[in-house]
C-alpha cells in the first residue's frame, strides 16, 4: 500500500516553489522548501550533496532514506543541478524509485550515472525507467543489479533502448533473466557494455556440479596414480611429473567450480574466473609434463616441448588477467598449447605405445571439440556445461594415458612403429 501511495504522490507534481524556476535558486534552500510543502523532514545526505559545489555524487546508504522522501528528491533533480551520479544501492525503495526517476530523466541533463542495485524494483516500474533512459541524451551508466527483473523486460524495451546512443554501460546482473532477452539487449546496443552474469542459475548449477565431480575424480584417481608412480620400478621424475599433473587437475576443477558457485558475487566470481582461465593453461602444460619429462626426457624434443608449454602457459596467464580484452588471443594460445605435441609426433610415437598415443590424441580431441560448445555457451548458457563435460572427458583420457603409458623410452626415436597402420598414415603426413 505504501508503495502504491508513493507512486501516486510521485505522479502528481507538488506545488513547485517559485525559486525553483529561477536560474539563481539555491538547490538546498529549494529542496528544504519542497520538503516543507510535502510535510517531510529534509534528508541530511541530500542536503550535503546539494550544498557542496564540488560534490558531484549523491550517495544514499541503506536505512538513510524513506520511500516518502522520493518525490521531494525527484522534484529538485528534475531541474538541472550539479549532481552527475545518483547512487542508491540496497535501499529497498521499490517501484516508486523507478517512477520518480523516470520523471527526473525526462528533463534532467546533468545525471550521467544511476545505481539502483538491489532495490526490489518491479518489472513494470523498471520498464518505465528504461523507457525514460531511452530518450535521455546524456545518461551513460546504469546499474540495476539484483532486482529480480525478467526477460520480458528485455524483450519489450530492447527496441526503445536502441534509440539511446550515449549509454555505455548497463548492469543487469543477478536478475534471473533468460538469455533470449539478454541477447536482444546486447544486439540493440552494440556499443554498450552489458553486464549480465548471474542470470542463468540452472546453467551455473550444472557447471558447478560437473566440475565439482572433477574435483572428486581427481582425488580418487590421484590416489591410484601416486601409488603407481611411487613404486621403486619407476624413476623419481615420473613421480614428480605425476604430482604436477594432478595438481593442475585439482587447481582447474577447484577454481572452475568456485567461479560458477560464486557467479552472483561480482568481485569474487570474476576473481575465480580469472584463476579458472589461468588454470586451463596450467592444466595443458601439466598434462604434457609427464610425457615431455619421462617419455621424451632423453630427446631434444622432450625438454623443448615441456619448456614451450610452460612458457606459453605463463603468457596465457598474463592474458587471463587482462579480462575479456584479450579473450580471443587467450583461446588461440590454449589451442596452440593443446596441439603442440603434433610437432614432435615422430619422437612421441617412437617412445610411447600406440594405445597411449591414441589416448593422448583422444583427450586433445575432447578439448578441441569442446571449444565449440564453450563459444556457443556465450549465447546459450547451458551449452557451457557440455564444454565442462568435454573437459572432464579430455582429462580422464589424459589421466589414463599418464597412468599406463608415461614411461621412459626403451627404443631410440628413429625406431618408428610402422607396423601400426594408423601410425604409418601419421608418418606419411
Amino acid at each position: 500500500m505504501a508503495s502504491t501511495s508513493s507512486k501516486a504522490r510521485a505522479g502528481n507534481d507538488p506545488v513547485i516553489p517559485s525559486q525553483l524556476r529561477s536560474r539563481t535558486h539555491n538547490p538546498d534552500e529549494t529542496y528544504v522548501a519542497i520538503c516543507e510543502k510535502q510535510g517531510i523532514k529534509p534528508n541530511a545526505a541530500v542536503r550535503v550533496a546539494l550544498n557542496n559545489e564540488f560534490v558531484k555524487v549523491l550517495e544514499i546508504f541503506p536505512d538513510q532514506f524513506e520511500v516518502s522522501e522520493l518525490p521531494a528528491l525527484g522534484e529538485i533533480l528534475k531541474h538541472d543541478t550539479k549532481i552527475e551520479y545518483v547512487k542508491m544501492p540496497n535501499c529497498q525503495l521499490g517501484a516508486t524509485l523507478c517512477y520518480v526517476f523516470a520523471g527526473v530523466l525526462k528533463t534532467n541533463r546533468t545525471i550521467k550515472k544511476l545505481d539502483f542495485s538491489y532495490n526490489r524494483l518491479s518489472p513494470v516500474a523498471s520498464k518505465e525507467l528504461l523507457r525514460a533512459v531511452a530518450d535521455n541524451p546524456v545518461i551513460e551508466h546504469i546499474r540495476l543489479r539484483g532486482n529480480h527483473l525478467t526477460e520480458h523486460i528485455c524483450q519489450e524495451i530492447a527496441g526503445e533502448l536502441e534509440r539511446n546512443i550515449t549509454l555505455k554501460h548497463l548492469d543487469i546482473t543477478n536478475n534471473d533473466m533468460d538469455m533470449s532477452g539478454v541477447v536482444l539487449l546486447i544486439n540493440a546496443m552494440p556499443e554498450c557494455d552489458v553486464e549480465y552474469e548471474g542470470n542463468f542459475w540452472a546453467a551455473e548449477i550444472a557447471n558447478s556440479i560437473s566440475h565439482g565431480l572433477g574435483i572428486v575424480l581427481s582425488f580418487i584417481g590421484g590416489y591410484y596414480l601416486i601409488k603407481e608412480a611411487s613404486r621403486p620400478v619407476h624413476p623419481t621424475i615420473y613421480l614428480v611429473s605425476c604430482w604436477i599433473f594432478l595438481s593442475s587437475l585439482v587447481a582447474l576443477y577447484t577454481c572452475s567450480t568456485l567461479a560458477h558457485s560464486f557467479h552472483r558475487m561480482k568481485i569474487t566470481g570474476r576473481m575465480f574466473v580469472i584463476l579458472d582461465h589461468s588454470c586451463i593453461a596450467v592444466l595443458i602444460a601439466g598434462s604434457y609434463t609427464p610425457f615431455s619429462w619421462v617419455n621424451l626426457g632423453h630427446t631434444f624434443a622432450g625438454p623443448a616441448l615441456g619448456s614451450a608449454e610452460w612458457i606459453l602457459a605463463v603468457f596465457a596467464i598474463v592474458l587471463s588477467f587482462q579480462g575479456k580484452k584479450y579473450a580471443k588471443y587467450e583461446l588461440i594460445v590454449f589451442l596452440l598449447m593443446g596441439w603442440a605435441a603434433a610437432v614432435p609426433f615422430r619422437e612421441l610415437m617412437a617412445c610411447m605405445q600406440m594405445d597411449g598415443v591414441y589416448l593422448l590424441a583422444l583427450g586433445g580431441a575432447f578439448y578441441t571439440f569442446g571449444v565449440g560448445f564453450y563459444l556457443a555457451g556465450r549465447t546459450k548458457p547451458m551449452l557451457h556445461a557440455v564444454w565442462h563435460f568435454m573437459v572432464l572427458s579430455g582429462s580422464i583420457s589424459h589421466y589414463f594415458c599418464v597412468l599406463w603409458y608415461a614411461r621412459p623410452c626403451t627404443t631410440m626415436p628413429s625406431a618408428i612403429p610402422l607396423d601400426d597402420p594408423l601410425a604409418g598414415r601419421f608418418i606419411d603426413l
